[in-house]
């Protein structure tokens, strides 16, 4: 590993359940491939939503 590497943080969700099973993780950013590209993100949040749709409480209110 390149000691220049730069690490990022990142929310990772392994298992259903509420915001008990998001992780925090760090690790090495992978260089990007052909075709993509690296952003550089300040700031970011875990909306609400996120944790009622991975405990399955999210119900889809759209109507037919």
């Amino acid at each position: 590993m390149p000691s220049n590497a730069e690490r990022a943080r990142r929310i990772v969700i392994e298992r259903p359940g509420g915001y008990e099973a998001l992780r925090l993780v760090e690790g090495e950013v992978p260089a990007p491939r052909p075709g993509e590209l690296r952003l550089r993100v300040a700031a970011c949040g875990v909306n609400y939503a996120d944790g009622l749709n991975n405990s399955a409480r999210l119900r889809d209110n759209a109507s037919p």
